[in-house]
């Protein structure tokens, strides 16, 4: 972009040296030729329907008389009412000179087009700049030239996330029922299966035996994933950081194990959480735990933030580009909420256990066991940043205050229950500052992978993952490790494995420049750096093999 712009800059002054500085030279603009005329531009080849949001192929010819040529840099072929997006340009290789690639003679261009609109003939323009050969070389300013392609369009049909990004930029109700329905989708992906559990084990012990009192516990609970989910997206897309990734901080998750770990402790009994009196009495029906719900739902959210798809990157994507906190909070809510459904309805029945007889010992254990899934949710999170050894020793650590509630009731109180909370956190903050992992060479990466993809003409598989994106490891465990997935890629692309599990400034730069909003995101890349195809969260073995025969086709590769 800046080499072009500097090139339009540069163009008239150059023009200014030649018209002015040459003996004999014509004034500028004079002469007998004129690039708006005497260059030409047809179309050759074009369907003669095409439906919308699907790619289709246009190829032109553009004549250029002798002595004269184009500027490669400054040809371009757009839409005059935003009626098609132009997803691909392929013009030959032309003659190198000071500024760039000139281009002579009869020119073809083939252009890969989306439709965006049903409609007869699509109007478009084709901009180029011509200089003339020779040692006396004038160069003329650019020309734009308005064609049409006599071409139907029809109705095709559109995707979830074309439905969003259309209906983001039209009618703010259409945009929210999309985005709710795309939560709820996103329910049934396996990176929210880790709050399941949560669910049961939280409502579990404290609906008593009502489903009226579980269901209102469910609502909390999602309420509170919804704030986290909200707040970490609009701060994704607003600091151009992976989805999640703000969420893996050392300083964030301390402070979420801490808070799953006091919960456990209230499962053990060693104290309540609730909310004040003052509160309590105001609502029609008293009820305890309503406090401890949203917490702990603000505290899973971090479970399933790192979940991303379609929707959540088309989500992000117009939040930064808008810039409109307000709005992206707004629609991160809604997609959290719809993704919560299937929480309000776990919760509301798992009330139903709590219905059982409470008389016996046995109650104890299952408040226990319930503590510690808790407990193991707060170790589950402290994973990527503890030695395994730490881990295990905190995790027996965690054993503790159970087997306290188990033999010694008299310790079972909120100063116990306190000093435990301290012990945690020391072991937390001791246990993060004994590992310290490396910032990947990401360049260094890139630059050996695009190495070898030159050498055997392949294509360069640019996977962006996290060791904390649930999302990121089934697309390991199921396409990555797929036979046929493993045998194409080892024949016919280089597979570059960018490791994003710490955030650091030369990992931002990257996200950048390659436009990741979250993980995993795959990018698929000719051997010149060129981005063919894309895609952002879980993909199946079949799918993917797909559009990676659409890359080779779209690179040349056979």
């Amino acid at each position: 972009m800046i080499k072009r712009v500097f090139l339009l800059f540069l163009l008239p002054f150059a023009t200014l040296v030649f018209s002015q500085g040459l003996p004999g030279a014509p004034s500028f603009g004079t002469g007998d030729f004129n690039p708006r005329t005497d260059i030409t531009v047809k179309v050759i080849s074009a369907p003669g329907t095409v439906r919308t949001n699907e790619e289709f192929q246009l190829k032109l010819l553009v004549s250029v008389p002798d002595g004269y040529h184009i500027t490669k840099e400054l040809f371009s072929v757009e839409s005059v009412k935003n009626d098609f997006t132009v997803v691909k340009t392929v013009l030959p290789e032309g003659k190198k000179n000071i500024i760039g690639e000139v281009l002579s003679g009869e020119i073809p261009v083939s252009l890969t087009i989306i439709a965006n609109r049903e409609m007869k003939n699509i109007p478009f323009k084709v901009t180029y700049q011509a200089c003339s050969d020779g040692e006396n070389a004038m160069c003329f300013p650019p020309v734009t030239v308005q064609k049409e392609l006599k071409i139907n369009v029809n109705s095709g049909k559109l995707t979830l996330e074309q439905r969003l990004s259309n209906a983001l930029n039209s009618s703010m109700l259409l945009a929210l029922l999309i985005i709710f329905l795309g939560g709820i989708g996103a329910s049934l992906t396996p990176c929210v299966y880790p709050v399941i559990p949560l669910t049961v084990a939280f409502i579990g012990a404290r609906s008593d035996d009502k489903k009226l009192k579980g269901f209102i516990l469910s609502i909390f609970l999602v309420l509170g994933i919804a704030t986290t989910y909200s707040v970490l997206g609009v701060l994704s897309a607003e600091s151009h950081m992976a989805f999640g990734s703000i969420a893996q901080k050392p300083g964030f998750i301390i402070p979420i194990s801490l808070i799953f770990i006091a919960m456990g402790l209230s499962m053990f009994g060693y104290y309540e959480i609730q909310l004040p009196s003052k509160f309590n009495s105001k609502l029609q029906v008293k009820r305890k735990g309503l406090l401890g719900a949203y917490l702990v739902g603000m505290a899973t959210g971090v479970l399933a933030a790192p979940c991303v798809g379609p929707i959540v990157v088309v989500l992000l994507t117009w939040i930064a580009k808008t810039g409109s906190p307000f709005l992206g909070f707004l629609y991160m809510f809604v997609f959290a909420l719809g993704m919560g459904m299937l929480f309000i309805l776990i919760g509301t029945f798992t009330g139903l256990l709590s219905a059982l007889p409470k008389s016996g010992n046995w109650m104890l254990w299952v408040k226990g066991i319930f503590g510690i899934v808790f407990i193991g949710v707060a170790l589950w999170f402290l994973k990527p940043l503890l030695q395994s050894s730490v881990l295990y020793i905190i995790a027996a650590l965690g054993l503790l205050p159970f087997l306290f509630m188990l033999f010694r009731k008299k310790w079972v109180n909120g100063k116990t229950g306190i000093a435990f909370l301290v012990i945690f956190l020391i072991a937390f903050i001791a246990g993060t500052q004994l590992r310290t992992k490396t910032i990947p060479e990401y360049q260094k990466q890139i630059s050996n992978g695009f190495s070898a993809a030159v050498t055997g003409n392949r294509l360069v598989v640019l996977d962006f993952y996290a060791d904390w994106c649930a999302a990121c490891k089934e697309l390991d465990e199921t396409t990555w490790s797929n036979k046929e997935v493993k045998k194409v890629l080892t024949a016919e692309g280089v597979m570059i494995k960018l490791d994003f599990t710490q955030t650091s400034k030369s990992g931002s730069e990257l996200q950048q420049k390659y436009g990741v909003r979250g993980l995993p995101t795959v990018i698929i890349l000719n051997k010149n750096g060129k981005e063919l195809k894309r895609f952002s969260g879980f993909l199946k073995p079949s799918p993917f093999l797909k559009l990676f025969n659409e890359a080779k086709k779209d690179a040349g590769i056979n």
